[in-house]
């Protein structure tokens, strides 16, 4: 047991310090990529969608892992909240249906450091 145990801390420790380069978080291909390595488990975030669906995200606001920025049918919904005493600027999950969300872009941070 003690070996599982390392061994899933290992993968999980993976998952949130170099697996979000390779596919963006909280994604089926990161799910998948982290089953095919083995994971034991997964742990998911969860956000709410305008039409009250919940979807696998670190957090609301989508404008570093989607292509949000770029398009202009979306371009109203840009916004200004605080959310756990910080102020974030973007687009949020919760301004946007399921079918829309699945319309946007993934990108993973890594490509977003390097836009």
């Amino acid at each position: 047991m003690r070996g599982r145990l390392r061994r899933s801390l290992r993968i999980h420790w993976y998952l949130l310090t170099e697996g979000h380069q390779l596919r963006p978080e909280h994604t089926l291909a990161s799910y998948a990529k982290a089953i095919a390595d083995g994971a034991d488990y997964i742990e998911p975030d969860l956000v709410m969608t305008k039409d009250g669906v919940m979807v696998c995200r670190h957090e609301s606001n989508i404008a570093e892992t989607t292509d949000v920025a770029q398009r202009p049918e979306f371009a109203s919904r840009k916004r200004t909240v605080v959310i756990d005493g910080k102020t974030a600027t973007g687009w949020f999950t919760t301004d946007f249906t399921l079918a829309e969300l699945k319309t946007a872009g993934e990108r993973t941070s890594w490509q977003t450091a390097h836009a």
